[in-house]
C-alpha cells in the first residue's frame, strides 16, 4: 500500500513524506533479541519519489498531530 509519513528533523521541523504519490514499503523485517537490552521490533524501509520537496507542516497542523498521537 501507499503511506503518508510524517518525519521530524533534528531541528524540530515536521515534513510530510509521500505527499503526492505516497511512499511504499520496500523492505521490512522483525527483530527479537534474546537479552533484555537487545532490540525488539520492526525495521521498515520506505521509498518515495516526488517532483517537489517534502512540504513542512505548519504549527497548527503539528499541534493537531501531536494531540492525536499523545
Amino acid at each position: 500500500g501507499l503511506h503518508y509519513i510524517v518525519t521530524r528533523s533534528r531541528n524540530g521541523d515536521y515534513h510530510l513524506v509521500g505527499s503526492l504519490d505516497g511512499a511504499r514499503v520496500t523492505a521490512s523485517n522483525i527483530t527479537t533479541g534474546g537479552a533484555r537490552t537487545d532490540a525488539n521490533g520492526y525495521n521498515l524501509t520506505f521509498t518515495a519519489f516526488s517532483k517537489i520537496p517534502t512540504p513542512l507542516l505548519d504549527s497548527a497542523t503539528q499541534t493537531a498531530l501531536l494531540a492525536i498521537v499523545a
